[in-house]
């Protein structure tokens, strides 16, 4: 999705019109909070990433049936998963619920450089056709995991259950760090959805391991603190990861220079298998009580 298709989606701005009852939302607007995501939601995409793969059996209709919008969109270029609707659905619940911001214009800020149009340009992107490696701003990975299950228990009647721990986890691991054959199991088993924040490290393409395990050419070096979900392991230990919609190599015992392990926050997620029927309409109570 594109600046101008976010501008003119009509289920952009439906759901724009229900977060934000009674304000005046400008084309403007809408192109500085698509710069904003563009600029900070690695963390929302990471969570967000878990929800699209635990449910990634319901036929479109059973999921437009649960959250109001398809799937899977089919056009001219093939199909596409619909990860942006839902993207700015979460980004914009989290930041009324956590930061306190319940304005269209305290979603992007008003900065001087915030406003500058010209920054933004038609070829950013939600779903990470542009590559950005910049913080998420505002997010962390207990608050975005705490924020989803409200969110989705509120908005579309789901129940997940979340555990967070900064760096550690109690039976995880060694030295109660979560380890690769931990999250080997969990991902194998299916009981839980994996997202991590990590700071200092290498992302590397699939395609550049070659036949030794080795790790070739660097996509990314000393990457800042970014927001992925986890989506595999590799045989020799490594973790497969999703950055933005793209798969990545991360090596968690790789490090740059004195940092250490990189990964130093770990998010589990356990999404209920009872799903509601439908429920696609807004919930009435989150307008009458969280905005006002």
């Amino acid at each position: 999705m594109n600046l101008e298709e976010f501008i003119n989606d009509p289920i952009v701005r439906k759901k724009i019109e229900e977060y934000f009852p009674g304000q005046e939302v400008t084309d403007e607007d809408l192109a500085l909070l698509f710069y904003r995501m563009n600029s900070v939601g690695c963390g929302y995409i990471a969570t967000i990433n878990t929800m699209f793969e635990a449910y990634k059996d319901l036929s479109n209709e059973e999921w437009e049936n649960i959250f109001g919008f398809p799937r899977v969109s089919v056009g001219d270029k093939g199909y596409t998963i619909n990860y942006d609707y839902m993207f700015l659905e979460f980004f914009i619940f989290y930041n009324q619920q956590v930061r306190k911001l319940n304005t269209i214009e305290g979603m992007y800020g008003n900065t001087e450089e915030q406003r500058n149009i010209d920054q933004i340009g038609g070829d950013a992107a939600l779903n990470g056709n542009t590559f950005q490696m910049t913080g998420a701003e505002g997010s962390n990975i207990p608050d975005l995991v705490k924020t989803l299950s409200m969110f989705l228990n509120i908005r579309y009647n789901l129940y997940p259950e979340g555990e967070y721990v900064n760096g550690v986890a109690k039976d995880l691991g060694p030295n109660d760090r979560l380890s690769v054959d931990t999250v080997r199991s969990i991902l194998e088993s299916g009981e839980s959805q994996i997202i991590i924040g990590a700071e200092h490290f290498n992302l590397y393409s699939p395609e550049d391991l070659n036949g030794n395990g080795l790790l070739d050419d660097k996509l990314s070096a000393d990457v800042g603190a970014h927001g992925m979900s986890v989506t595999g392991v590799t045989d020799d230990g490594k973790l497969i990861v999703s950055s933005w919609g793209n798969e990545y190599i991360l090596d968690p015992n790789e490090t740059i220079g004195n940092y250490g392990n990189p990964i130093f926050s770990i998010g589990l997620i356990d999404y209920p298998s009872n799903l509601p029927s439908s429920n696609n309409q807004f919930n009435q109570y989150y307008e009458n009580v969280f905005l006002n």
